[in-house]
């Protein structure tokens, strides 16, 4: 699997205090799969890089491993 690139926090989320959308999040998810750059990603989505890295662990968590298994197949190819 790739190295995932930090960088600080420079994405002000539009959410504050209300939840995200099933589908804001599942387009994050799935743009994660297949970039590294989580910076890239957070400024494409509007969303800040913590919720994205939250997300991320709540997701790898899951049973059945889903997306984590969806993350290194991505990293194979």
């Amino acid at each position: 699997m790739g190295e995932r690139k930090y960088c600080k926090n420079k994405t002000k989320g539009s959410q504050r205090g209300r939840k995200w959308d099933e589908s804001t999040r599942s387009g994050v998810l799935m743009d994660m799969i297949a970039s590294t750059n989580i910076c890239a990603v957070a400024r494409r989505w509007g969303v800040p890089e913590s919720t994205i890295r939250t997300w991320i662990a709540e997701e790898e968590k899951k049973p059945g491993g889903g997306y984590a298994q969806a993350r290194r197949e991505a990293a194979r190819q």
